[in-house]
């Protein structure tokens, strides 16, 4: 998964960075056309990614996308709680803070 991201990531660096040196024959409307479509193959793989955590990890605690509902920050809580038993053990307040102030915009 994340060799795949790596890989867009770097296809996209390499279109952006040679675009100062297109040749005369290839076209900047091609190159933007191929930035974008890149984007969306990126945040496509990113959703898929985000929604395959949720699942797998929703079996162990279920309640945690009701609390959560950004990608990243659900990730990171993932990552940090390990196990449910660990909940009540670790500080939330930042990951918390930062989705209520995200719900507010």
């Amino acid at each position: 998964m994340v060799v795949l991201l790596t890989t867009r990531l770097t296809l996209l660096k390499l279109w952006l960075s040679c675009w100062k040196e297109l040749p005369a024959r290839v076209s900047v409307d091609t190159m933007i056309i191929q930035a974008i479509g890149l984007l969306d193959d990126l945040d496509k793989d990113l959703n898929t990614y985000a929604m395959r955590v949720r699942e797998w990890y929703g079996w162990h605690f279920p309640e945690l996308a009701k609390i959560i509902s950004d990608n990243i920050l659900y990730a990171k809580s993932d990552k940090l709680m390990g196990n449910r038993v660990n909940a009540a053990k670790l500080d939330f307040s930042e990951e918390l803070s930062m989705a209520a102030k995200l719900c507010l915009r």
